[in-house]
This record gives C-alpha cells, sequence and structure tokens, in this order.
C-alpha cells in the first residue's frame, strides 16, 4: 500500500495557481494531515464542476469560500443568493473561537477581509434589476416556467416564429397574452392554418398559463431594457473579480422562475462570449445553485440545450459548478460534463438513501487509504469529499478534506451595508428605469380597435354581473350606431345552474331593457352540435341564421341564446355556469361563416330553426345507425370468437385420437386404476 502522505504529495503537489479547498484529512478523519494541500489549479475550473451533499452540511459556505478566492485571483463570479446569506461578503468576518480553532488546527493563515459585490434582483427590490425581454427568453425556457407538455413546447415555438415573422415584439408578458387572445380570436382562425394547424384549445392553455404567470409576479423581470451579461465580467479597481450575487429571497417561493432565469443568463454567456481556448484562468465561474429545481420535469429539448451549453461554454472562458443535495439530481449526460466532485457528506436513512449513496462512492477514484461509502457518511459540517481535475487534466485522489473558513462575513449583511451597496451601484442606475416601447400589445391593440370602429358600445360601457347574469340598464341615448347591425337579449335568471335569455328585438327603442349589444352578426348555414358537460348534462348548440340556441339537457335546463359578441358575455356565461371552457365554444363555431346581418323576420328564424331541426334529426340518424353498425361488428366478432373456440376443442379432440394420444391416455387410466387399488389395499389392511 503506498503511504497516504505520498499519494497526496503526487496528486496536490503541484504548484499551479490554485483555489485551496483546505487540508487533507488522515485515515482516521480526526486530525488534518497538515503538510499538503487539497487544491484545484484555476485553469481547470472551466472544465467545470459539482457541489453536492445534504442540507447543513456547509455548501454555502464553500460556494462563499470558493468566490473569496476566485475574486482574489481577478476572476469575476455569478452566485444566486437564496437566503441573504452571501450578501455578508460585503463585509469582513468578525471572527469567532470556532474560526481560530479551526484553522490553527490546519496550521493556516487567516485574516478577516470584505470583497466587491454587485446585488442582483429579478424584482429590482434588492438590487439591480434583472430583466429579459420574453422573445429573448425564447420558447424552450418559457416553456419550461410555464410547465409546458411536449405538444404546448412545440406550438409556443411556432408563436414565437409567427411573431418574429410578422414584426410583433414579444417583450414583457403582455404582449405574449395579448398575441394568444388574437390568436384564439376570429382573426387567429387563418393563422392557425397557416402555422401548422395549431389546435385553439392548446392556445387557450396556454393562454391562461401566461396569465398565470402574469399573476404570479413574472410581469417584473419580463421586459426592458435587456441585462447585458458583459456586466458580469467586471474586475474592481484593484483588480478583484467582482461577485455579482442574484438575491433570490423576495422570490423564493418561484423556484421555476428564478433557476430558469439563470439558465437563460449562462446561455446568454455562451451565445454572446468569444472562443479563448485553454486560458491560464477562467474569465467568469458561474455557480448554479439548487440545480435539481431546473431539471425537474425539463422537457428533452431543452435538457439537449443544457447539455450542449454545459459542453461547449468551457472555450469561452467560463466554468459551471452544479449545486445540489444529491448528484442524482444531474442528469447523467451533464454529470459527465463536470470534472471538479466537492461532495459534503450524505445521509443515508432510508433505501432510497443508501442506493443513492452506494452509486455516489461508486463515482469516485478508487483509495486504498479511505472506505469512500463509509467517509461520505462520517463527514461533518465544513468537510468534504474532494476529487478534481489537475494541472495534466487527470483526476486527482479522492481526498477527505477539512475546509478552510471564509474571510468574509458569513451571515446576511447589515441593511445599512445592503443599502450603500445599491445606492453606489452603476448597475443599479442602468437598470432603474424600464423602457415600454411599441410591441405586440400595443399593435394587435390597434388592428383590434380598428376592427370595432362604429361598435355602439365597448366592454367598458356594459355593467356586466357575470353571476346574476344581467347587463345594467341600457337606452337609445347610449347607442349611435345603426340600429340595423344590433340585437338585443334579457337576461333573467331561472333558479338552480341554470339561466334563460330571452330574445328581443332590433336595438331601437327602451323597451330592449337589458340587453347585449354587439356589432357582429353571424350567419349561420344550420347545423347541430353536442357537447358533454358536468353532472351529465349535455349541451346541444342549434345554429339558426342570427344565432345559437344553447339548450342544456339535465336535472335542471335552460335554453341560452347566444350571439357573437366583441366583449365574449356569452362564452363568459356558460363558463361561470356550466364550466365550458370559452376555447371549446369557439372552436364550436368557427367553420361558421360571420357577416353583419339584420334581424331575420320571426318566418326566417322559424324556418331556420326547422331546418336546424332537420339537420338535428338527421345527425341522430347517423349517430344510431352508427351505434348499430358497432353493435353488429361486435356481434360478429363474439361469433367469430365462439368459432374459434369450437375449432380449438375440436382440434385437441382430434389430437388425442392418435394411437400415440390413445396409448398415453390408457397409461393414465391404467395408473390411475392401479393407484386407487393400492389405495384401497392399505386402507382395508388398516381397517382390519
Amino acid at each position: 500500500m503506498a503511504d497516504v502522505n505520498k499519494v497526496f504529495e503526487d496528486g496536490y503537489g503541484f504548484d499551479d495557481d490554485a483555489v485551496i479547498f483546505g487540508r487533507p484529512l488522515d485515515t482516521d478523519l480526526e486530525g488534518t494531515l497538515n503538510d499538503h494541500f487539497v487544491q484545484v489549479p484555476l485553469r481547470m475550473l472551466n472544465k467545470h464542476g459539482l457541489v453536492a451533499g445534504a442540507t447543513g452540511t456547509g455548501k454555502t459556505k464553500t460556494l462563499q469560500l470558493f468566490a473569496e478566492q476566485l475574486s482574489d485571483a481577478g476572476v469575476p463570479v455569478f452566485l444566486a443568493d437564496l437566503k441573504g446569506d452571501l450578501a455578508g461578503m460585503a463585509e469582513p468576518s468578525p471572527g469567532h473561537p470556532k474560526i481560530d480553532e479551526r484553522m490553527t488546527g490546519m496550521d493556516l493563515p487567516w485574516t478577516p477581509a470584505d470583497y466587491p459585490l454587485e446585488l442582483l434582483s429579478l424584482t429590482g427590490d434588492n438590487g439591480a434589476p434583472l430583466r429579459v425581454p420574453i422573445s429573448s427568453f425564447g420558447p424552450l425556457l418559457l416553456a419550461k416556467v410555464m410547465d409546458c407538455t411536449s405538444t404546448q413546447e412545440s406550438v409556443l415555438q411556432v408563436i414565437f416564429k409567427y411573431a418574429d415573422e410578422n414584426g410583433l415584439a414579444l417583450l414583457d408578458l403582455i404582449d405574449l397574452v395579448t398575441l394568444l387572445k388574437w390568436l384564439t380570436g376570429p382573426e387567429g382562425k387563418e393563422v392557425q392554418k397557416d402555422y401548422g394547424g395549431m389546435s385553439t384549445a392548446t392556445l387557450n392553455v396556454l393562454l391562461r398559463k401566461a396569465m398565470e404567470l402574469e399573476g404570479q409576479g413574472a410581469e417584473l423581470f419580463f421586459g426592458e431594457p435587456e441585462f447585458d451579461i458583459n456586466d458580469l465580467f467586471r474586475t474592481d479597481a484593484d483588480g478583484r473579480g467582482i461577485v455579482s450575487v442574484m438575491n433570490l429571497t423576495d422570490v423564493q417561493d418561484k423556484p421555476k422562475i428564478f433557476s430558469t432565469f439563470m439558465m437563460w443568463l449562462l446561455a446568454e454567456v455562451y451565445e454572446e462570449s468569444p472562443e479563448v481556448g485553454d486560458a491560464d484562468k477562467p474569465r467568469l465561474v458561474f455557480f448554479f445553485d439548487e440545480a435539481h429545481l431546473l431539471f425537474e420535469g425539463a422537457s428533452k429539448s431543452l435538457l439537449e440545450a443544457i447539455e450542449l451549453t454545459v459542453r461547449m461554454i468551457r472555450s469561452k472562458g467560463v466554468g459551471v459548478f452544479f449545486v445540489t443535495q444529491n448528484p442524482k439530481d444531474v442528469p447523467e449526460d451533464v454529470l459527465a460534463q463536470l470534472g471538479n466532485r466537492v461532495q459534503h457528506a450524505l445521509r443515508a436513512f432510508t433505501p432510497q438513501d443508501q442506493k443513492a449513496l452506494k452509486a455516489t462512492a461508486q463515482t469516485f477514484p478508487i483509495t486504498e487509504h479511505y472506505d469512500v461509502r463509509e467517509t461520505l457518511t462520517a463527514l461533518g459540517i465544513g468537510e468534504a469529499l474532494i476529487t478534481v481535475l489537475g494541472p495534466k487534466g487527470a483526476p486527482t485522489p479522492t481526498a477527505p478534506t477539512r475546509l478552510t473558513a471564509p474571510r468574509s462575513k458569513m451571515d446576511p449583511a447589515e441593511p445599512a451595508t445592503l443599502e450603500a451597496l445599491i445606492a453606489g451601484s452603476e448597475l443599479a442606475a442602468k437598470y432603474a428605469d424600464e423602457v415600454d416601447r411599441e410591441s405586440a400589445h400595443e399593435i394587435l391593440l390597434q388592428k383590434m380597435e380598428s376592427r370595432a370602429d362604429g361598435a355602439a358600445l365597448s366592454a367598458d360601457a356594459l355593467d356586466f354581473d357575470v353571476e346574476s347574469g344581467l347587463l345594467s340598464e341600457i337606452t337609445s341615448a347610449d347607442y349611435d350606431g345603426p340600429a340595423e347591425t344590433y340585437f338585443g337579449f334579457r337576461f333573467t335568471p331561472s333558479g338552480g345552474q341554470g339561466r334563460r335569455v330571452k330574445m328581443g328585438g332590433p336595438f331601437q327603442t327602451e323597451e330592449a331593457g337589458r340587453l347585449l349589444a354587439t356589432d357582429e352578426m353571424v350567419v349561420f348555414l344550420g347545423s347541430s352540435s353536442t357537447l358533454e358537460l358536468p353532472k351529465k348534462k349535455v349541451l346541444t348548440i342549434t345554429a339558426a341564421r342570427n344565432f345559437l340556441q344553447f339548450h342544456i339537457q339535465g336535472r335542471k335546463s335552460a335554453p341560452v341564446f347566444w350571439v357573437k359578441d366583441p366583449t365574449g358575455l356569452a362564452a363568459s356565461l356558460l363558463n361561470t355556469w356550466y364550466g365550458v371552457e370559452p376555447g371549446v365554444i369557439e372552436e364550436r363555431i368557427a367553420p361558421l361563416a360571420s357577416a353583419p346581418a339584420m334581424p331575420p323576420s320571426d318566418e326566417a328564424v322559424a324556418e331556420d330553426i326547422r331546418h336546424a331541426k332537420e339537420a338535428a334529426r338527421e345527425a341522430e340518424r347517423a349517430r344510431k345507425e352508427q351505434e348499430r353498425l358497432l353493435r353488429e361488428r361486435e356481434r360478429e366478432l363474439s361469433r367469430r370468437r365462439t368459432s374459434t373456440r369450437s375449432s380449438s376443442r375440436r382440434r385437441s379432440s382430434t389430437r388425442q385420437s392418435t394411437p400415440e394420444a390413445m396409448m398415453k391416455s390408457a397409461a393414465r387410466s391404467v395408473g390411475r386404476e392401479l393407484g386407487k387399488s393400492l389405495i384401497r389395499g392399505v386402507f382395508g389392511n388398516y381397517r382390519r
């Protein structure tokens, strides 16, 4: 067995500029071998790495130790701060007896120091605001934030393509919401066909997800001015690398958003950075904290994009360290790209933990001096099992290590320090004012407003109570458009879940009472459609010339008359009363042409309804005929199955009639008779 001192001398005794982790532990894991350092060459940090370990084992302090030494070496650092602890790097450590004891035991000098910090914030409340336009963020990352399926993700990519080709700048969430509303409206039908047949239902789901994201406050960090990633590559007047700390204390409850935003930053660094090859030290080291949040539920295309970025960004002089609790949180294809490992203690309280512990131990270089599996559970706070890439690119020996103490404060900074950092920040001033230039929202609103010119009433003019189904009183004084293009309805609650909507006449007098005005009539060709509703109700849609009759069949039913209108009130009613998605209604009427028209006469309405009923009866006959054919098909299949079983029995009987089968059968019969005789003899003797 080689001497342990010789192993560490050969593995870590290089003179290259390096980040020093600490001293190796002896074979009993009690004291330290103070003749050796455990260190990683600066020029190997662009080969990426992993910092892992259970909660409370010291991962955050390891990041702080890393960042301090990189800053001293003139390397800028990016960190994510979930708890606010890392902002303490702006202040020198106040010291502590335990720090003195640790550093004295390791025979290393230690002096407090502060470091140049730049505070960044997604909301702008705790640092320079980080913003990114929706278009720059891209459909893949946005789909991750919105928790989209693969189908929804592909549709989102098509939407981005449509916006780009039609000059619709997607800068913030309101742009995306407005575009989705446009695509689900009448104007978007042709677009859906031209761009691969996008489903209205899928677009409505995306619209809902985008509005939910907006409600979560995500609109704060989507917009302009876009953050310039070159602001991460800075040093101070003394040549120390600036540590950019993204303060996440105010968005801790939105892990998908901040983890995906960090991935965007990394992707931008890759896209915008020049090729530098193998430099003496990295241009930037990026620590990706809570990495499991990025990979959870990520689509295949996003995982491939992450793997490509990690693999290719090393040539840009950028090192990436993923920080997580368990190495298994990182996909194998990404894990294979990480050359440096700092593994804090793992806890193994469950069978699954034991399995993960075994798998982790097997990934470290074999050592004759330590039981890796036992060491991983025996490490204390501030200790880690380390293997890195040496100066020649070969893995160093597995080294249980006691880490040095950070020189800066290991707690949150004082409020006065944070205020001074923000007040004196160049980036805070640079990104303080949001830019709101013309984008998809304004362009599409103009189109919709021009289409609605001539309308008598806008949505704002209607005082509408969805729950009661009542509109405010509207008189002829509120009306300034041509009477023949409007149609009135009287909404009357009928109790239960049903509502009765009585058709009025053209809007000409105050007699219309509570009414719904619209600037667009719908001309229907005469058709009928059914849709299943909750609680075993069926919605039958009967189309007449100027209105749709919605009849809900169930224990409590009510006819509902609906005319297409710019405010979408009828769709809101159906959604509120019966849970019908507005997009479903739009899909049902999408094939029907629309055009302004005069309200029909009673005779015309009656004729259209008669035709519609005939069409409905024809559809019912077709449905029954289809059911009959299905029943006949089932009977035919049943007859064939019976015939197959009969044939099998006949084949079995035929096999049994062969000479060989007859001999086997006779032998079995003789055997049974002999057995019976022996049993009778035995029991007969017993009875005697």
